[in-house]
């Protein structure tokens, strides 16, 4: 069995969403994965400038363009969920939260 992720690369590349390449559509994955994730537009296009230059326009691009593709994840009903948040002071303060569902003990951390 192939890797899920070549399998997404190749049904991507199918379905001819990205239709102009003058960057890899690996790149433009990632670039929606990332932001999809969590991560903000800025921050996305800030982390993957370090491999080839990426404004956040272009995040919001490829993500609203494989999003017409691929099926949004289910919502789920959750009985109750609990919060914790912390601050961390490196060179600047850091706030920290983790909410976590009661009954599953699934983790969900951001900062």
């Amino acid at each position: 069995m192939r890797p899920v992720l070549r399998q997404l690369i190749d049904y991507i590349k199918s379905t001819k969403v990205f239709w102009r390449n003058k960057k890899d559509v690996e790149l433009k994955i990632l670039a929606a994965l990332l932001y999809f994730s969590g991560l903000s537009l800025r921050k996305t296009s800030d982390f993957l400038s370090l491999f080839e230059e990426i404004s956040h326009e272009s995040v919001r691009i490829y993500y609203h363009r494989l999003k017409e593709v691929l099926k949004q994840p289910r919502k789920r009903e959750r009985r109750i969920i609990a919060i914790d948040e912390t601050k961390i002071k490196l060179e600047k303060l850091i706030f920290v939260w983790a909410a976590i569902d009661v009954d599953t003990k699934e983790c969900y951390m951001g900062f």
